[in-house]
């Protein structure tokens, strides 16, 4: 059960401009975002700079860790251009062409195809329904891909093979981060503990 907010009863009384100030002040408006729209707290109102406070007492989101985060970043995205990889995502996007389905590059391309349609579809049609005949086929389509994907990954082992180079290059990365992925352990048990 959620509790009535407090507030809402101040706000009923206030004028449209003073809400408008309100919540101008809380979230800080069409200006708490950058040019590429994210989200700043520095200039989200109230909202934000208790969003900032929160996060500079947490030892995990502090500058100290961010070349850690991006090199665990760098690394998983990375993976895809792994030559084994690659090599992988090759017989598996031969054997979706086989099957009447692609041209695809990589096994993560079949569902951003189908995403991307979805948006497309969702926007020309302004709300779209399941009833919708479009989205209908693109359900069943969606069905038929699914099924190949499935298939295909069972013929090429792809989920064994894939795990096999994501775990050897996870035990190098280990390795080679080794001291500050301890620290990084360090300061989540710590923050965790208070």
């Amino acid at each position: 059960v959620i509790a009535d907010d407090p507030n809402e009863a101040i706000l009923d009384k206030l004028s449209e401009s003073d809400k408008k100030a309100y919540t101008l002040t809380l979230w800080g408006g069409p200006d708490a975002y950058n040019a590429d729209g994210e989200y700043d707290p520095e200039l989200g109102g109230c909202f934000g700079a208790a969003t900032a406070e929160i996060s500079a007492q947490d030892p995990l989101s502090n500058e100290r860790f961010e070349p850690l985060q991006d090199a665990v970043l760098d690394f998983y995205t990375g993976l895809i251009t792994e030559p084994e990889i690659v090599e992988l995502d090759t017989r598996w996007a031969e054997c979706m062409d086989a099957a009447g389905h692609g041209p695809f590059v990589s096994q993560l391309d079949a569902l951003a195809d189908i995403n991307s349609e979805y948006v497309v579809q969702v926007h020309e049609q302004g709300g779209a329904t399941t009833e919708d005949p479009s989205l209908r086929a693109l359900a069943d389509r969606e069905s038929a891909l699914a099924l190949a994907d499935l298939d295909c990954r069972e013929e090429v082992d792809y989920r064994a093979e894939y795990a096999a180079v994501r775990n050897e290059l996870e035990e190098q990365f280990v390795e080679a981060n080794l001291s500050d992925l301890e620290a990084f352990k360090t300061a989540a048990e710590q923050s965790s503990a208070e």
